[in-house]
Order: C-alpha cells, then sequence, then structure tokens
C-alpha cells in the first residue's frame, strides 16, 4: 500500500499548503518500514551499550592511572615550583638573562632529590637553594644535585 505524499524543495511534506510549488511524490512503505527497523537498531545499540557502562563499576586499570608513587612525585614537583615562583628571583644574579637557550633557574639541591629525601617541599624552593646557570649546564646536571649542599640540608634534617 502507497501513501500519497507531497515534495517541495525542502524535502517530503505531508500535510501542504496551498501552493503551487508541491508536487505529489509516491512514498514506499517498504522503504518506510526499512528506515524504522533502522532506527530500532540503533535505539536497541545504544540501550544495551548504556546497560553496559551501568553495569561496569571499576574501571580498567590503564597507563595513564597514576600509581601513588608517581602522583606523589608529581604534587611534590608541582609545588616546590609553586613555591618557587613565589620566591623574588629577581633578586638572583643573571635573572633578566634567563631564557630557553640562555640562563635556566636551578635547584642546586634538586626536587627529585628532595623528593626522594623526603626534605620540605620549602627547602627545596627556598631562595637559597636556587641560582640562575647556564643553559648547557642545567642540561648536562640533569638530576643531579651538588653533594655538598645536599649533605648539609640532609643534616639539617635530622637535626
Amino acid at each position: 500500500m502507497k501513501r500519497i505524499s507531497y515534495e517541495n524543495r525542502r524535502g517530503p511534506v505531508l500535510n501542504p499548503k496551498l501552493s503551487p510549488k508541491h508536487k505529489p511524490v509516491q512514498i514506499d512503505q517498504e522503504k518506510q518500514e526499512k528506515k524504522q527497523e533502522a532506527i530500532s537498531r540503533v535505539v536497541q545499540h545504544c540501550q544495551i551499550r548504556s546497560q553496559k557502562q551501568e553495569q561496569k563499576q571499576l574501571p580498567k586499570p590503564s597507563k595513564k592511572m597514576l600509581s601513588p608513587k608517581k602522583s606523589s612525585w608529581r604534587k611534590y614537583r608541582s609545588t616546590v615550583w609553586a613555591l618557587t615562583y613565589e620566591q623574588p628571583l629577581s633578586n638572583l644574579p643573571f635573572y633578566m638573562l634567563r631564557h630557553f637557550k640562555g640562563f635556566h633557574l636551578d635547584h642546586i639541591v634538586s626536587i627529585s632529590d628532595g623528593h626522594k629525601h623526603s626534605i620540605p617541599t620549602e627547602w627545596i624552593a627556598d631562595l637559597t637553594n636556587l641560582r640562575m646557570i647556564p643553559a648547557n649546564e642545567n642540561m648536562l646536571k640533569g638530576r643531579l644535585s651538588d653533594p655538598v649542599a645536599l649533605n648539609k640540608m640532609l643534616r639539617r634534617l635530622s637535626e
């Protein structure tokens, strides 16, 4: 059985106004049924997917999930840098030459050694633990600390 519809520039129109632009078009019932079946399949798929998501209680462990050790390191590092930028850094010699290729801000006792030895973040970020050194030296130094300064800080910590 076929239903008569009308079509204008925008597509099929079921209740056309009195306009001469409308043309009668035959719409197959089979096509309508196929569209309805496709829509119902999509709806079923979405319902099944939402049910599966509701059943999931715990997420699967992934590489992006941080271990407690890594998250404590990141928290320590971000705290040290936040405290470092609160210091009056302009008092450091060569601070005006600070640039990616010029001079770098360096922690004499590194942040990684501070975390490793549980040194308070305030000590690592303190102005006495900061200096400006040439960028190439800082890149070569990496996470290494000045051993004398590290020993001095560890003795201060044990007191």
